[in-house]
């Protein structure tokens, strides 16, 4: 038997600099967070992004948001090695040493935002029963260090901006061992964005541009090149190739926008986007797929001049597109959608999207571009008056394809405060559905048509019920108890296997 005694002692401070700005600082933090991640079922290639909810984090989280380049639960995330061995202990987070943060708006409109946080190496513990049974410890992450740094200034009569942020993330990795193979040493990354607003805010314009820079072991960088978010190894890929002894890698975004944001009745919106092949920000940001170029426009009719039936109401039409950067066109949605507020104030909000066949670079996990199937969606959401003491919503949907692949799901809210110190919220969720295409695996041996790899395929039949539960009582203005469950079951079957025939 082994028997481990430990204690921890930690420490918070809070200073005002002046009027107008705000210094925090923890050390030795325990970041419990107040209620839990939602459970999900995920059979995509891509990581999920879940809010952040650490206090600590959230205050003044607005400055931090940076398009995507900064996610703040990378600070204490799971460790992203695994050690082998019969018995593996498991770590929910790495070690936050120390972190601080200072925020603030000065009188001149220029608004700061600075933290950085410091993650402790971690080793588990570990059982191997082979041969002769053994007890044994594995490094699993290394020390790391974060910083990001943002700025926004304010002109102008109708509050035009330009804004930036620097981020950092260096670990202390050696050269050839498991974590200098797996994660990168450095990771830098930035933007700039400027959005000028006219004629008393009704217009606006914008422009931003941002960069990554990615380096370490040659197998860290290999790891990037082939995973879900660029798979440089497709044998049908043009403008993109492995190369196994790379130490770097760098990549560019960019993005222009238009918009009528006041008026009478008409409204739009209009975007332009792309992210390059190379662009890496998940060291300390959070991002699905890169090597993308998008448009994006939404024309919207509103009405706010009241009426018996209605108190306001709007419609509108909308396109998206997206292509690679060897043009292919592998993303498309039309839709239509129409918001309702009634003069009780309970708002009706509906949409119905449209998305035609294109061809899809992600669907074969590194393998080559397969045709993806029409389909078809709709939503309704219906809710009663916001802010009403006791409050109630239902939002169903569903959607279906020419492949037989459908969905449905349906959730229901409530809310009610009994008294002014107690608050209950119910939130059931029901959905079922088959997904006509869902990838298994990759075998070899095949055919010269798919380059010599089956790539295996199936049906599969899900169905999830969940259920949100809260509880907060307020004893005291200093002193309140929160509670959060949620119940969750979840079950698949595959069926009808079948491999691809031609790319």
């Amino acid at each position: 038997k082994q028997y481990t005694n430990r204690a921890r002692t930690g420490g918070d401070l809070k200073v005002g600099l002046g009027p107008n700005l705000t210094l925090d600082v923890t050390l030795n933090p325990d970041f419990g967070q107040v209620e839990g991640d939602p459970a999900v079922v995920n059979l995509s290639a891509y990581e999920v992004f879940f809010d952040e909810r650490r206090p600590f984090f959230l205050e003044g989280s607005d400055l931090f948001e940076g398009q995507g380049l900064f996610y703040s639960r990378r600070i204490g995330a799971a460790p992203a090695l695994s050690a082998g061995g019969d018995y593996v202990e498991r770590l929910a987070n790495t070690t936050i040493l120390g972190a601080g943060k200072l925020t603030g708006r000065l009188p001149s409109g220029l608004s700061v935002a600075a933290l950085a946080a410091v993650t402790d190496r971690e080793t588990v513990r570990t059982f191997d029963s082979a041969g002769t049974p053994q007890f044994g410890t594995a490094v699993v992450a290394p020390r790391t260090a974060y910083a990001v740094a943002s700025a926004r200034q304010e002109f102008g009569d109708d509050a035009s901006t330009v804004s930036g942020m620097l981020t950092a993330v260096r670990r202390d990795v050696a050269a050839g061992s498991a974590l200098g193979d797996l994660l990168p040493r450095t990771a830098y990354s930035g933007y700039l964005d400027g959005r000028l607003r006219w004629a008393g805010g009704k217009y606006d314009m914008g422009a931003s541009a941002g960069f990554t820079d990615v380096r370490g072991d040659s197998a860290a960088i290999l790891r990037l090149q082939r995973s879900s978010r660029r798979y440089y190894q497709r044998p049908d890929a043009d403008r993109v190739d492995v190369q196994a002894e790379r130490r770097a890698m760098g990549g560019t975004k960019m993005g222009i926008n238009h918009s009528k944001l006041a008026g009478k009745h008409w409204l739009w919106d209009f975007r332009y986007f792309q992210e390059s092949p190379g662009f890496e920000p998940n060291d300390a940001g959070a991002f699905g797929a890169v090597d993308n170029r998008g448009m994006f426009a939404r024309l919207r009719w509103r009405e706010t001049q009241p009426s018996r039936w209605y108190r306001r109401y709007d419609t509108g039409v909308g396109v998206e597109n997206g292509w690679n950067f060897d043009g292919l066109h592998h993303s498309a949605e039309n839709f239509v959608f129409f918001n309702l507020t009634f003069p009780n104030f309970w708002r009706l909000n509906s949409d119905l999207t449209y998305t035609p066949r294109v061809f899809d670079d992600r669907l074969t996990r590194g393998g080559p571009v397969m045709g993806t199937a029409r389909s078809a969606g709709w939503s309704l959401e219906l809710q009663n008056r916001s802010g009403a003491r006791n409050g109630w919503g239902i939002d169903m949907g569903g959607r279906s394809d020419e492949n037989g692949g459908w969905e449905q799901w349906i959730e229901l809210s409530f809310d009610a405060r009994p008294s002014d110190r107690l608050e209950l919220s119910f939130d059931p969720e029901w959905g079922r559905g088959t997904d006509a295409r869902q990838f298994l695996t990759t075998e070899p041996n095949g055919r010269p048509e798919t380059f010599f790899t089956r790539y295996i395929f199936a049906k599969v039949d899900l169905s999830e019920l969940s259920a949100r539960f809260r509880l907060n009582y307020t004893f005291t203005p200093n002193l309140t108890l929160e509670t959060y469950a949620q119940p969750f079951a979840a079950s698949g079957r595959y069926r009808g296997f079948g491999e691809m025939a031609l790319p």
